[in-house]
């Protein structure tokens, strides 16, 4: 069985594997180039009908048609009247100095009627404490501590000499058993954000010394 290509006119014919009915109706072109060439310029088969201007949701016999004058003002005053919302904005249309000014009430009025309470009304207020070591580490006291650390050691992490990468400065002596060193340089010591992971993955967070320092620093 033979056909005319509809794109070339070539004349070409049925493969052995295709059965006669999905030939005679699915096949009209000789090859993909041709089916291709035959579609340019043309448009597509579901052009216009979802446009911008028609309103066919839930509704097929809609499809590809516009919403009278009527019909779009009916859509506006049911969208008025429903839980006394707004009318929807209109793409290209500005508000009104009216319309803003009810806007503005009405957001001074929810204020009003459900403030935002601080303090001991807050909704996360617990007796007013803010964790002692949260204070210490957001500091003015810490922050100056940390950078003088980093400078000492020329912003390099003290266990692969690498610059350049996040660094975290280290208490030799555990933040939170001595307090009293905790703002002392020589208590500190410049690792990258790896290294101080891996430090305490080895030697854990309690009761750290200088002794597990100089034997992570010597390991490879």
């Amino acid at each position: 069985m033979e056909k005319t290509c509809k794109q070339c006119n070539k004349i070409f014919f049925k493969p052995i594997n295709e059965s006669k009915k999905n030939w005679e109706n699915r096949h009209k072109f000789c090859c993909n180039k041709c089916r291709y060439e035959n579609k340019i310029g043309k448009p597509t088969w579901n052009k216009g009908i979802f446009g911008k201007d028609s309103h066919s949701f839930g509704n097929k016999n809609m499809l590809g048609k516009k919403a009278s004058d009527i019909t779009k003002k009916k859509m506006h005053d049911t969208a008025i009247r429903i839980g006394n919302r707004p009318p929807p904005m209109i793409k290209g249309t500005k508000m009104s100095n009216e319309a803003k000014a009810n806007m503005v009430i009405a957001q001074l009025k929810r204020q009003k009627e459900h403030p935002n309470p601080k303090g001991e009304k807050a909704y996360h207020y617990i007796d007013g404490r803010t964790p002692i070591n949260h204070k210490i580490r957001t500091s003015i006291e810490y922050q100056l501590w940390q950078n003088s650390v980093f400078a000492r050691d020329n912003w390099t992490d003290q266990k692969t000499g690498v610059r350049g990468i996040e660094l975290h400065a280290h208490h030799i002596q555990n933040f939170s058993s001595h307090p009293e060193l905790r703002f002392a340089i020589d208590n500190g010591i410049t690792l990258s954000k790896e290294s101080h992971k891996l430090f305490h993955k080895l030697y854990g967070r309690k009761n750290n010394t200088m002794e597990q320092l100089q034997e992570f620093l010597t390991n490879a």
